[in-house]
């Protein structure tokens, strides 16, 4: 009976050990500057705080897709992303498609809260047919995250700290 207790918590300890990410550098905390600005254009609007937690749980979804653990407090040296929406505006357009464009900064703090990278994105959606303002809005923010994931220097930056005695 002993040895079946003693096979079954050395299983229950392999399973949480196995669980656990395999480098502290997987780890990211994803936040936003809060603002009271809001978006609007007629009757529709929408608060920039809104937009910032849309694109913040739209990166958390595809850092995870990377392996990436989202985490509320840093553990480990690195790393913090901090989204700041900066202009969201609509496209009008005469001939051709209407949409909005939005410009968005992240930046990159290491544990000490020192800015390690930094980055001016811009997303964009374009449409005909039956989007609404709002829908527009939620494209562009799916675009700008797109984009700011295809920049190496992001995942660099949130792959932690660079070793400087090792490039000399």
């Amino acid at each position: 009976m002993r040895a079946v207790a003693a096979i079954l918590t050395i299983g229950t300890v392999w399973s949480v050990l196995s669980a656990q990410p395999a480098k502290a550098q997987s780890q990211v905390a994803v936040t936003y500057v809060e603002s009271s600005r809001k978006w609007k254009y007629g009757m529709n609007s929408r608060p920039y705080d809104k937009i910032s937690k849309d694109i913040q749980g739209l990166l958390i979804q595809k850092l995870a897709a990377k392996g990436w653990t989202s985490v509320d407090t840093l553990t480990g040296s690195c790393c913090k992303v901090v989204i700041e929406v900066v202009e969201v505006s609509e496209h009008m357009a005469a001939f051709g498609k209407p949409g909005i464009d939005m410009v968005v900064t992240f930046g990159v703090r290491d544990a000490g809260g020192r800015q390690v990278y930094s980055k001016t994105c811009r997303g964009e959606s374009r449409a005909l047919g039956p989007h609404t303002w709002g829908g527009l809005v939620d494209i562009a923010a799916k675009n700008l995250v797109d984009e700011a994931l295809k920049e190496d220097d992001l995942i660099k930056a949130l792959a932690g700290p660079r070793d400087e005695t090792a490039s000399r």
